[in-house]
């Protein structure tokens, strides 16, 4: 059961972390801007963006997922 939990949270990393690619193109955001508007590297935001990364935790995404972006906070669908 916890390695169940464990690949179902990789996955949401994964889905996540394709949509904030998919809003960044979507809206011209460069990895310099979206590190600015997160006070953070840009080799922090790279991290984040790497779908096959999943060492980052959901807390982080989430704060990254507020940051917004011009239509509004990043929303995900999960199904």
């Amino acid at each position: 059961e916890i390695a169940a939990a464990r690949r179902q949270v990789d996955h949401l990393k994964k889905v996540i972390a394709a949509a904030f690619a998919r809003q960044m193109d979507r809206h011209g955001i460069t990895v310099s801007e979206l590190a600015k508007r997160l006070g953070t590297s840009r080799a922090a935001v790279n991290r984040m963006l790497d779908e096959q990364n999943t060492s980052l935790t959901l807390n982080t995404l989430s704060r990254a997922a507020s940051v917004g972006f011009p239509a509004g906070p990043l929303a995900v669908n999960l199904e």
